[in-house]
């Protein structure tokens, strides 16, 4: 039973969200009932759920470029002054981005995204002894003050979800040893 209504949900995310000539899973808007033209990183989350086909991993993998910057993962490719546009980038769309490429078999862009990410945390950690809500992956820093006009401009600090994508991040990169 929930064999078949995980197939059901994949095909109706393929169905509803996944735009051909964009290459991307777009969200969709269930008033309007039409995809929102809008890319996000979430888009690398069908992969970590496994029901992207081959053929849609290798075109969103086409377009990691866009969403990479030195800092790891762009949220999305729009600046608004938003914090859930670029430049920023949090831990779990960087986290489940990289599980999702090494599922499908991307092990060296999953290896250089969680890199990246971890450099920038690792670097910030270092300069202020603490982890933070939320990047600035294009200038490498957690100093998010005066870029955010949308959203609340604070960026919290020992945010649970940051821990764990690290931990998890670092584990998958060997750096935690046995």
């Amino acid at each position: 039973v929930w064999q078949e209504r995980a197939a059901a949900r994949a095909a109706a995310i393929n169905e509803r969200c996944w735009d051909e000539e964009a290459g991307l899973f777009l969200d969709y808007d269930s008033r309007s009932s039409k995809r929102r033209d809008y890319p996000f990183a979430t888009v690398f989350w069908t992969m970590w759920a496994g029901f992207a086909t081959r053929e849609q991993a290798a075109r969103i993998v086409a377009l990691l470029p866009d969403f990479e910057a030195d800092g790891g993962l762009r949220t999305s490719l729009h600046t608004t002054g938003c914090q859930w546009d670029n430049p920023f980038g949090w831990a779990p769309l960087n986290y489940l981005a990289v599980m999702g490429l090494r599922r499908y078999g991307y092990r060296h862009e999953a290896r250089r995204l969680a890199r990246r990410f971890v450099s920038l945390v690792t670097s910030e950690f270092r300069r202020t002894g603490q982890l933070f809500e939320k990047y600035d992956v294009e200038n490498m820093t957690s100093d998010v003050q005066g870029k955010i006009q949308f959203g609340y401009p604070t960026n919290e600090t020992g945010f649970g979800w940051t821990n764990a994508c690290m931990m998890e991040m670092l584990d998958y990169l060997g750096c935690l040893g046995d």
